[in-house]
């Protein structure tokens, strides 16, 4: 686990069982828009279709799991995805709110094959963020863990078989 959010990421449990349950349920009931992305079809449901109490208690959990890694500022713009097959291209997450610095991926569910995410990290030159070399990080899904890194590291998504649902948070951090 990496601790040093600058150009690297943090992957930790985020969320209980019991809140992926709460979520998982309440989120059966919504409508989720299917869109075309990259290369399969992909469904999104934004953060206002949950309850205030899910939200807040979303943000709770978030900010009582990273507090010993990071200062989150603001936490913003809560989404909800969904994928049945294929892959995600490269590409580097776009603040939707015009400030946040990080992106939050949760795992929702984990009953898929494939899907992992790679992270594309520089590596520091003796200490140096200047580097022009870079190594691949491949993250195996968990239900309830979380993927946290900076909006400027290249990443994609494998191809996935089977479902899989995550939560997309943008976050404001101060290093």
């Amino acid at each position: 686990m990496e601790s040093n959010i600058g150009d690297t990421f943090l992957y930790k449990n985020v969320f209980s069982y019991n809140m992926i349950n709460e979520l998982n349920m309440e989120l059966d009931s919504a409508m989720y828009t299917e869109y075309l992305y990259d290369l399969a079809p992909r469904s999104k449901l934004e953060g206002n279709y949950i309850s205030i109490s899910m939200h807040n208690e979303i943000k709770k959990c978030i900010s009582l799991a990273l507090s010993e890694y990071v200062n989150i500022i603001s936490i913003s713009n809560i989404r909800f995805y969904s994928q049945s097959y294929g892959s995600t291209k490269a590409h580097y997450d776009v603040p939707l709110d015009g400030k946040s610095t990080h992106t939050l991926l949760i795992y929702l569910t984990d009953t898929f094959e494939g899907g992992e995410l790679t992270l594309k990290c520089k590596i520091p030159e003796d200490g140096m963020k200047n580097s022009n070399e870079f190594i691949l990080h491949m993250i195996k899904p968990k239900v309830g863990h979380g993927v946290l890194f900076n909006k400027n590291i290249f990443h994609w998504a494998n191809e996935v078989y089977g479902t899989k649902s995550i939560m997309m948070i943008d976050l404001f951090i101060k290093n």
